[in-house]
C-alpha cells in the first residue's frame, strides 16, 4: 500500500546539533529563485524533479543505514564503518536541499510511495561477509557513480547561484561515497575468490539491468518538453538526451572500469546490450 511521501522538521536542539555537523545547507543563497521569472508549466516540471530528488537521496539514506548495518555484522575495519556512517548525514542533508529547494518554486508536488520500496533489495548472499560485498559494489560502486555523474554534471549546467550551490553541495559528498567502494575492496581483495568475484560480476550485471530504466526510451514517447535547455539547465537538471547520455557513458567510463579493477569479469557485451538494447549503439 503506497502513503503520502511526507518530511517533517523538528528544530530545537536536533536542528542545532545538525547544523553543527552539516553547516553548508543553511548557507545557501535561500530566496532566490523567484517563481514570477518562470512559466508555470516549467515550475511544475522543476517540482516534480526536485521533488523525485527529494525521495531518491531518502532512499539513499535507507540504504547507507542498510549498508552501515551490513559492515557491522561483517566486522569490516572500524574506520570504513565511521567512514560509511557520515554518508547517511550525507543524504539526509541532501533530502533536506532538495525538498528546499522543490518549495522554492512553490511546494512539493505530491508523491505516493511504497515504503518497502524505498529498502534496498535483500541479498541472498550467504553470509554477512558477502552480503557487505554485494552491497558495497551495488550502492557506491554503481548507484553513487550514476548520482555523481548527473549531480556534477548538472551543477555545471546550472546557471542560478542557488542550484549550482546546491548541486556542488551533492556532487562532492556523492565523490566521497564513490571512494568507500575503492577503499572497501582495496581492503577486501585477498577475502574474494574466484567463485565469489563471479557472482559479484553477475551481481552487478543484474543491477545495472534493473536501472536500465534510466536511460532506455520510455516504451510510449510522449509529447516533447516544451522547454528549452537552458530553462531546464537554470532549475537545476539535464534534459533527456543529455541525461541518457551521460548516465551511459558513466557506465563504460567509470563503473566497468572499477569492477574490473577489483578483479571482477563484466562481460563488457552484455552491458551494451543493457545500455544499448534496441538502438544502433
Amino acid at each position: 500500500m503506497t502513503s503520502p511521501f511526507e518530511l517533517e522538521w523538528l528544530g530545537g536542539a536536533a536542528e542545532k546539533h545538525f547544523r553543527k555537523v552539516r553547516p553548508a545547507v543553511a548557507e545557501l543563497p535561500w530566496g532566490t529563485l523567484h517563481r514570477e521569472r518562470h512559466p508555470p508549466a516549467l515550475l511544475d516540471a522543476a517540482r516534480i524533479h526536485w521533488t523525485r530528488v527529494t525521495v531518491s537521496e531518502y532512499r539513499a539514506a535507507v540504504a547507507f543505514s542498510h549498508l552501515l548495518q551490513t559492515l557491522l555484522d561483517a566486522r569490516v575495519p572500524l574506520d570504513v564503518v565511521g567512514m560509511a556512517s557520515d554518508f547517511i548525514a550525507d543524504e539526509v542533508s541532501h533530502v533536506e536541499i532538495a525538498a528546499r529547494l522543490a518549495m522554492e518554486l512553490g511546494g512539493g508536488a505530491p508523491m505516493h510511495v511504497e515504503p518497502d520500496a524505498l529498502r534496498p533489495l535483500a541479498s541472498t548472499a550467504p553470509d554477512a561477509t558477502s552480503r557487505a560485498h554485494e552491497e558495497v559494489l551495488r550502492l557506491s560502486c554503481i548507484h553513487e557513480v550514476l548520482s555523481r555523474a548527473l549531480a556534477t554534471d548538472s551543477m555545471r549546467a546550472a546557471t542560478h547561484p542557488l542550484v549550482r550551490a546546491a548541486e556542488e553541495i551533492i556532487s562532492r559528498d556523492e565523490a566521497m561515497h564513490v571512494r568507500l567502494g575503492a577503499i572497501y575492496f582495496d581492503w577486501a581483495r585477498e577475502l574474494l575468490d574466484d567463485a565469489e568475484r563471479a557472482r559479484l560480476a553477475q551481481a552487478a550485471l543484474d543491477e545495472l539491468e534493473k536501472l536500465s530504466p534510466l536511460w532506455k526510451p520510455p516504451s510510449r514517447p510522449g509529447k516533447a518538453a516544451p522547454f528549452t535547455r537552458e530553462q531546464v539547465n537554470e532549475l537545476g537538471w539535464l534534459d533527456r538526451e543529455t541525461r541518457d547520455a551521460r548516465l551511459k557513458k558513466a557506465v563504460l567510463e567509470e563503473i566497468v572500469p572499477m569492477l574490473e579493477g577489483i578483479g571482477l569479469e563484466i562481460d563488457r557485451r552484455a552491458v551494451r546490450r543493457v545500455l544499448f538494447e534496441g538502438e544502433d549503439g
